[in-house]
């Protein structure tokens, strides 16, 4: 009878560590999301994420442009420039847990930029309160583009006698397109007054690089200044 008795101690005494050691080894699976992830963060580049979390079997991923993913440690590409909440979310069939980065993705920086016209609507009419032309007319309007060793466009007409305000574009008549393929080099749009007889009269410049200039999804770059005013169009190449 005492057998019995400590028999069923011993096995009650088993059966709570058994249980006790059980519900342990479910508290200490509770999952814990983690991940990181490339710094490739331009627009139109993949993003790798790797996932670091513990004790999980499934996990879903939700990118923040509303893609969403269950592949352990995927890639994903995003479209467009922003701000984006990127969020793992694990579970273990029993509990879930989450974590969130802000992931801000730049535009692409591009490779190549055409210019297609430039389209003035103002310049200085007189030279200093002389007359460029000896005529007295305002000047036979071109421009040309230059970097630091050489001209790289040469306007192939001239704005005839124009007057300040009225917009001319130069564009495929005059030479455009001209392709630019460095980015960061330093460039000038010279203004010239024609003149037939002696050297060409210098207006007036403004200098830029392209990538500078350069925002996602606009197509024009607008140059002001106290005796100019004009745009050039645009196409960017990535």
């Amino acid at each position: 009878m005492k057998f019995l008795k400590f028999n069923s101690l011993i096995t009650a005494s088993l059966l709570t560590t058994i249980l006790f050691q059980f519900s342990c080894k479910k508290e200490d699976q509770k999952p814990e999301a983690c991940f990181n992830y490339t710094h490739q963060t331009n627009a139109n580049e993949t993003v790798a994420f790797t996932n670091c979390s513990k004790n999980y079997s499934g996990a879903t991923w939700s990118f923040g442009d509303g893609e969403t993913s269950h592949t352990r440690s995927p890639e994903h590409t995003y479209q467009n420039q922003g701000t984006y909440q990127v969020t793992l979310v694990v579970d273990n069939d029993e509990k879930t847990d989450s974590y969130t980065r802000t992931l801000i993705i730049d535009s692409s920086p591009p490779i190549r930029m055409t210019l297609n016209s430039i389209t003035i609507t103002k310049w200085p009419e007189t030279d200093n309160g002389n007359p460029w032309d000896t005529d007295g007319t305002t000047p036979d309007l071109f421009p040309k583009i230059t970097n630091a060793n050489r001209y790289l466009y040469l306007s192939t007409e001239t704005y005839q006698n124009p007057v300040t305000g009225t917009p001319y574009l130069f564009s495929t008549t005059s030479g455009l397109p001209l392709k630019i393929t460095n980015m960061e080099e330093q460039l000038y749009i010279e203004w010239y007054d024609l003149d037939p007889n002696k050297a060409d009269d210098f207006m007036g410049s403004l200098g830029f690089t392209p990538l500078s200039r350069h925002v996602n999804g606009e197509n024009t770059i607008s140059f002001a200044s106290s005796k100019f005013e004009f745009e050039l169009n645009v196409t960017w190449e990535y």
